[in-house]
């Protein structure tokens, strides 16, 4: 007879007198198991049936319509289990398995449940895999190989674009399926299982890196990080003269599309980008390297840290763009410099509608005596165009700039403003004749600092500078370190040329006028013999001069007694100051001088078709009978 029924689920607390119902998860004589191991292996087990004298065990992937035996042959008996290697972790898989009794071979069993090694991978495009690899082959037919490792997709990987282009262009090229070439446009793709492709007709002497992109049946991902750089041969220089220093400067892969009279190699624009942190010479260049690559890694040896440390010297990292002809501090969009694993400083790209300044970074806290490992990382649309350094500097004081600042003797001085008004002694004052306009400047000495508003102490003014106004050299110098826009520093205040510290010239002729002029004295003008004549002294009569400047200091006199008395009395005084008369105001007018031009004949008629109308308004207002016209 039956026993009783046993309960609904397995309770290890049932009756003893009846049954457990048990939960089987194990292998059956119908289904084998899988189970996932580690680093790419999973272990089928079975039930061996009664009779079987071995066991075959076929593997696939989830989706897929091919089988592979695991083993590459059958198993004997005893076994009841096996291990697969060699599979994809994310992957699903699934297993049948087959007996041979009696000398015949049974039906396959029903197919396992999937199992899968790690996470399961979903669906999608591929992700962007890991830089491929470029290997020279061949220097006398031009070819290159690019080897990629493949990835595991779902769906499956079917093929790989390749694509090449030199260091520093700005387009890609793409490697043709068929014929290994290199095409501007993308003809197609490597397919699977392809690991490698050979590129022909690469010429010789040219730096190149690679990138690919993983297809499925979704669509082609993004591209890798590009290659390292290969070069069949020795790569060609791109020499090009400095117009400062007058070496020969290899840009390598870099472009220069500017004039190249005024193109400065990128160690002298080092050199002069900050002149409050001087480069120590001789050897203060630590590091000059065009970019190529977005990630630079490299080791420096300071040995003298502790030494540059203690004469008040910093490591600096500066950076600029090869393409350019100023010494302004450039960085790219993104930027993070890390020594010896930790992170010394970010650039980070500007949010929207504000405007990052660009400064040079200290990098001094962030080393050690000794060896350190260097990590840049860039992050920019074309990093190839910029050249970064590594500079051991000094710091500078305005006074130590200004003692360092080369004097312009007296004559040589005399002569240069001589040159500079040449043109306003050569143009006449009233020709009628000329139809060009001709601009020169005026022979009005200003001893004013444009800056500082205050009496120039050492005028300064450019080597190059066209114009006949000065201004202080302290004054320049402490505008510009109080500048924290370090690009906008080093601007001429009168003529806004680049004007940096080692252009600047102090003018000793202008230095003799301040001398010999009085200190309320704040314009004179420079004579056509070099002489100088201050405007309050212009009058053409020396007695009237004479009286004016006695009745001057005898006014002072007596102002200056009243407000003495009327301190010590307590009271405020007030000073109000004298007005001359309309004839000593036309004659300050004539004398000073202006900016002469000839006019076109259009505007002479106009001048006199004004003046005509003028003269025809004033008679009617002061004519009591009027005459209609």
């Amino acid at each position: 007879e039956f026993s009783s029924a046993s309960e609904p689920v397995a309770n290890p607390e049932a009756d003893v007198s009846g049954m457990q119902l048990v939960l089987h998860h194990g292998p059956s004589a119908e289904v084998p198991v899988i189970e996932p191991m580690a680093e790419g292996k999973m272990k089928i087990r079975w039930l061996l049936p009664e009779g079987a004298k071995s066991t075959t065990v076929k593997l696939r992937r989830v989706g897929s319509q091919n089988w592979y035996l695991c083993g590459g042959a059958a198993i004997p008996e005893p076994a009841t289990e096996t291990v697969a290697v060699g599979l994809e972790e994310g992957i699903e898989y699934e297993a049948t398995t087959a007996f041979l009794i009696n000398g015949r071979w049974c039906s396959e069993s029903e197919v396992s449940r999937p199992a899968c090694i790690g996470a399961k991978k979903l669906p999608g495009i591929p992700e962007a895999p890991k830089e491929p690899r470029l290997i020279v082959l061949s220097e006398q037919s031009g070819q290159m190989r690019v080897k990629w490792q493949p990835v595991t997709l779902v769906p499956a990987l079917i093929g790989c674009t390749v694509r090449m282009r030199r260091v520093g262009a700005r387009t890609w090229q793409y490697v043709h399926p068929t014929t290994w070439t290199l095409v501007p446009k993308d003809e197609g793709f490597v397919p699977s299982p392809a690991t490698e492709v050979n590129v022909v007709g690469i010429p010789p002497g040219v730096r190149y890196e690679a990138m690919i992109a993983f297809r499925n049946k979704l669509g082609q991902g993004p591209f890798s990080a590009a290659s390292e750089v290969a070069c069949i041969g020795k790569p060609v220089p791109n020499p090009m003269r400095c117009t400062y220093c007058y070496n020969d400067y290899d840009l390598q892969h870099a472009e220069y599309n500017r004039d190249p009279e005024h193109f400065w190699c990128p160690v002298c624009r080092f050199r002069h980008m900050d002149p409050f942190n001087a480069v120590a010479e001789p050897y203060g260049m630590l590091l000059c390297h065009i970019v190529v690559r977005p990630n630079i890694a490299f080791s420096l040896d300071l040995p003298d840290l502790k030494a540059w440390r203690k004469e008040d010297q910093s490591i600096w990292m500066r950076m600029t763009r090869v393409n350019s002809d100023t010494c302004a501090q450039i960085w790219p969009k993104r930027l993070r410099f890390e020594a010896n694993g930790s992170e010394v400083f970010l650039i980070k790209e500007p949010e929207e509608g504000h405007v990052r300044r660009d400064v040079p970074m200290n990098i001094s806290a962030g080393l050690k005596p000794g060896i350190n490992t260097i990590s840049i990382s860039i992050e920019d649309d074309y990093p190839a165009g910029f050249v970064m350094s590594l500079v051991r500097t000094q710091a500078m004081t305005a006074q130590q700039i200004a003692a360092a600042t080369p004097q312009c003797n007296e004559d040589a001085a005399k002569d240069r403003v001589m040159s500079l008004l040449r043109d306003t002694w050569a143009t006449p004052v009233d020709n009628e004749e000329e139809e060009e306009i001709t601009c020169v400047i005026s022979n009005k000495l200003k001893l004013r600092c444009p800056l500082s508003f205050e009496r120039v102490e050492i005028p300064v003014r450019g080597e190059q500078c066209m114009h006949l106004q000065c201004f202080g050299l302290a004054a320049y110098l402490e505008s510009n370190m109080k500048m924290r826009a370090m690009n906008n520093r080093w601007t001429c205040p009168v003529c806004s040329c680049v004007l940096r510290p080692q252009d600047l010239r102090i003018d000793c002729y202008v230095e003799k006028v301040l001398s010999e002029t009085p200190s309320h004295v704040d314009e004179v003008l420079i004579m056509q013999d070099g002489s100088y004549r201050i405007i309050e002294e212009a009058p053409a009569d020396p007695q009237a001069a004479a009286a004016q400047r006695e009745k001057a200091e005898r006014e002072a006199r007596e102002a200056a007694k009243a407000a003495a008395a009327a301190e010590a009395e307590g009271e405020v005084t007030e000073m109000y100051q004298t007005i001359a008369d309309g004839d000593e105001r036309k004659r300050k007018a004539q004398l000073q001088p202006t900016v002469q031009k000839t006019l076109t004949k259009r505007q002479r008629l106009r001048r006199r078709e004004r003046q005509r109308a003028l003269h025809a308004d004033g008679a009617s207002d002061n004519d009591s009978d009027p005459v209609a016209e």
